[in-house]
């Protein structure tokens, strides 16, 4: 086809990572001490000692290390009277991963109102007892963290969510190893060293030297002896359709689209251009436009409001090879697909949920193909998550 890029080969995606500066936030070796301040909370004691630092280090590593010292938390233990062992161990373990996060982020983070917002996070994040040495553990709560960031992409606590999935990543990579899990491996490589390049972007130096500082390690958590090396290559059987093979779509979204370096990833399971659609998504009465849009690996769902340039509204941000998997004789094919959810549908799926919010308008199903799909509803300003079909 005319208009298809690689047509009938893999694309490769070679992951890199930016280039480190001389800076002595990127250069200082704080020997992994710096991200367990960070990620242990309490569990681990400090032993940064400020005044042998770089000066140009000193003010701000004070400031987070005194906030950390100072830090009171909003999270109370529940009383454990008369309780059994199980029931102790699973409860102390709960209130020790919550508090860490409380503690991560308001050491990391000074700013009005941070304290409380620290606190409402901690308290409703998706949290396992254990990971036991699986990866389940880690991607189900990275799963739960990037779905929060998607809904509020302007939360005052999503840089250190940044680091929170940094380490995520980095643990079920290593989880992936022992299982044996080539193709997990490939996915969690994939998404650390993508948050990887994330952190160093932010302004705060410190969230950087954390991100480093947690990269030089040999391990974060299961000793596999493999590092999640940013120079692995990986051919993905993913075919990607320019804009231009959908005429239907307004000629103002398509050059949106082209000028922005985003093509179309095609499922295994339709020959037809697909992954673009129509419906009234964020207004009754009002056609709107939504493309699952691919660029640099990594596919977004855009909403645009009109058939103009306007900026699209961005949800459901993946890695694409999160969505390849295994189809029949061992080959591979990619597995998301968006489509138009109904009001019907979306009231279907909203059972899972106890939100009351009026369903007049039509959603946007985001499939896994033959694993599961979510359900993302547009309701005053915000997108809601609902559970769609297993």
């Amino acid at each position: 086809m005319k208009h298809r890029l690689f047509p009938g080969i893999f694309l490769v995606l070679i992951l890199v990572t930016t280039s480190c500066t001389t800076e002595p936030w990127q250069e200082y070796d704080f020997h992994g001490s710096l991200y367990k301040l960070l990620i242990y909370g309490k569990n681990y004691r400090n032993d940064i000692v400020v005044s042998d630092l770089p000066s140009i280090m000193q003010e701000r590593m004070h400031d987070f290390l005194e906030r950390r010292t100072h830090h009171n938390s909003q999270i109370e233990l529940p009383d454990m009277t008369n309780k059994n062992r199980e029931y102790k161990m699973v409860t102390e373990s709960g209130y020790n991963k919550k508090y860490s996060i409380e503690l991560g982020i308001y050491s990391l983070i000074d700013t009005p109102g941070i304290a409380d917002s620290a606190y409402s996070y901690a308290q409703k994040a998706k949290l396992f007892f254990e990971w036991e040495g699986f990866s389940d553990g880690p991607l189900t709560e990275a799963d739960f963290t990037e779905t929060y960031i998607e809904i509020h992409p302007n939360s005052i606590i999503n840089p250190y969510l940044l680091l929170f999935l940094l380490h995520r990543y980095r643990a079920a990579f290593e989880c992936t190893v022992a299982e044996n899990d080539s193709n997990g491996q490939a996915v969690t490589a994939a998404k650390y060293n993508y948050y990887l390049k994330q952190a160093r972007k932010e302004q705060d130096p410190l969230i950087g030297a954390i991100a480093n500082d947690m990269n030089r390690q040999d391990y974060t958590y299961y000793n596999v002896w493999k590092h999640p090396d940013p120079s692995i290559i990986i051919k993905l059987p993913i075919v990607y359709f320019s804009p231009n093979e959908f005429p239907k779509l307004p000629t103002a979204i398509g050059s949106y689209l082209t000028r922005n370096g985003y093509t179309i990833p095609q499922t295994f399971i339709e020959k037809q251009p697909h992954n673009v659609i129509s419906g009234s998504i964020l207004k009754n009465g009002v056609n709107n436009w939504a493309i699952l849009a691919s660029h640099e690996g990594e596919s977004k769902i855009l909403v645009f409001e009109t058939d103009t340039t306007q900026a699209p509204l961005i949800l459901a941000a993946r890695r694409d090879l999160g969505y390849v998997q295994t189809i029949d004789n061992g080959k591979k094919g990619y597995s998301r697909y968006i489509s138009i959810a109904n009001p019907a549908d979306v009231k279907r799926s909203r059972k899972h949920k106890i939100e009351s919010v009026p369903i007049d308008h039509d959603g946007i199903e985001d499939a896994f193909i033959e694993k599961g799909s979510d359900v993302w509803y547009f309701n005053d300003g915000e997108w809601i998550r609902h559970l769609g079909a297993d």
